[in-house]
């Protein structure tokens, strides 16, 4: 086959496809190999503001249409306008019913938070021990077993039903993530802390028990006050601290975020607004003054 058979041939072929064809080709192929190149290297944080304003790209597909000279080329462009609108809705829409799924979990995790803060907010203020005298050993053994005890109560159903779904994905913000998992994390930490040393002091305590059974005395006493004491303040205690400090910083995290989305807390008012006059009478009559004798119907209720 010869130049001009060559020649004839590359004209039947390609003598009907005009340039803006071409061109179109190009784009499509140079689109391709830009995003192959930059697919592993553009941070997540920048795919997902390119997503979240793909509406512009489409207002902007669209409007090009109306500009372009060439009929092939506008064609294009609304055939792909459109095919674009019909996937953007669907994904708007699965994006609403995300959206409300993750104010559902992240609503029930902020009344988590709440709860557990109220919580440590009792273990704070009962957190005392006097560990200088061994005739308080056993009331401090109680006074621990009993805050050890509520400790177990802090919750973290919420939290790990939200981390094993798929719901998580929905959740942009690494600052709020970072705060979650700083929060319950510490709280398992608190409980760990709570557990082994609750088990140290059991083990002292039948130490103590059977030296004085023995012995009628234990000289090794002091050690034992000043190494519990220790433990309570350096383990459980800074465990407590931190727990605490990490949940209000979570709490205030999410209810910021929540307010962005349009829900709105009840965190800045007091709870006693809350309280019906019965209620009010209620709380105000629990303190008494004790009886200057005893009653004689002692199971009657008796009057304020």
């Amino acid at each position: 086959m010869n130049a001009g058979n060559l020649l004839n041939f590359y004209n039947t072929l390609f003598g009907n496809i005009n340039s803006p064809f071409f061109i179109y080709i190009g784009l499509v192929v140079l689109a391709y190999t830009f995003y192959e190149l930059l697919r592993d290297r553009i941070p997540n944080k920048w795919k997902y503001y390119i997503l979240n304003r793909s509406f512009i790209v489409l207002i902007a597909t669209l409007l090009g249409g109306f500009f372009v000279a060439d009929n092939n080329l506008k064609q294009g462009l609304f055939t792909f306008s459109s095919v674009y609108l019909g996937f953007w809705l669907s994904e708007q829409v699965k994006l609403q019913e995300e959206r409300r799924k993750l104010k559902f979990f992240l609503g029930m995790i902020w009344q988590e938070l709440r709860y557990n803060r109220v919580l440590l907010e009792t273990l704070k203020l009962n957190y005392t021990f006097f560990m200088d005298d061994e005739k308080n050993l056993e009331i401090m053994y109680l006074k621990f077993t009993s805050i050890s005890t509520q400790a177990g109560f802090l919750k973290s159903t919420a939290y790990d039903s939200f981390v094993s779904s798929t719901v998580i994905t929905g959740l942009k913000k690494d600052g709020i993530f970072n705060d979650l998992a700083t929060a319950y994390t510490n709280i398992r930490f608190l409980q760990s802390a709570f557990g082994i040393v609750l088990s140290d002091f059991e083990i002292k305590l039948r130490v103590h028990h059977h030296a004085l059974e023995k012995n009628g005395r234990n000289e090794y006493v002091g050690q034992i006050l000043q190494d519990l004491g220790k433990k309570i303040k350096d383990n459980t205690g800074k465990e407590l601290a931190i727990s605490y400090r990490s949940v209000c910083i979570a709490v205030d995290s999410v209810d910021k975020y929540l307010n962005t989305m349009m829900v709105k807390s009840d965190e800045d008012k007091k709870s006693d607004s809350d309280l019906t006059k019965k209620d009010k009478e209620f709380v105000e009559n629990i303190l008494r003054k004790s009886p200057e004798k005893i009653p004689l119907d002692i199971f009657e209720d008796q009057e304020a």
